[in-house]
């Protein structure tokens, strides 16, 4: 969605983990990271490993918002946006959004909240199973936002099970 104004804080720092501009966004970024990598990679996720590596800098995942920026000085010191606000930044932007995704290249985008824009920007939609979609060659997984307040381990075993139903569509052992 948008970055508060603090782009150049968190490029600068190296987006070192949970010293980022969200304690929470970062570690939730990092845990489903390591779901992401180890079930991709053959090996079974542990909660408590997990509860570990949050802690850890996060160096192989990127993240792109669908709105560019929101000042908190807009609505009266708030940053927050409206569906339709980032609708019409989806439909604007589609171009540009789809060629951030071709430079990074991934397999998997997590939709951080923001699946319900998905349409604007991908086309050929086909749902795989819950919470998981295919576009192409790209996999969209409609998740919880990152500033969320779900418990680690709610997501970290909802998130295990989307991967997992990836991997099985994908013939992944």
């Amino acid at each position: 969605k948008e970055t508060y104004n603090h782009w150049c804080e968190i490029r600068e720092s190296g987006a070192q983990g949970p010293d980022g501009t969200s304690k929470t966004f970062w570690r939730r970024m990092r845990i489903w990271t390591y779901v992401i990598d180890e079930i991709i990679n053959g090996n079974k996720p542990d909660f408590h490993k997990a509860l570990e590596v949050k802690e850890e800098p996060n160096d192989s995942i990127a993240y792109i918002n669908i709105k560019k920026l929101a000042e908190k000085s807009e609505y009266n010191g708030e940053a927050y946006s409206t569906d339709a606000d980032i609708s019409n930044y989806a439909i604007s932007d589609k171009h540009f959004l789809l060629r951030q995704i071709k430079l990074i290249s991934p397999q998997i985008i997590i939709c951080s909240g923001t699946f319900k824009f998905c349409d604007k920007i991908f086309s050929n939609i086909k749902k795989i199973s819950e919470r998981l979609y295919k576009t192409n060659e790209l996999y969209l997984i409609d998740f919880f936002h990152l500033s969320n307040r779900n418990s680690y381990e709610k997501e970290f075993n909802e998130l295990k099970n989307i991967i997992k139903n990836y991997c099985k569509y994908n013939n992944i052992k």
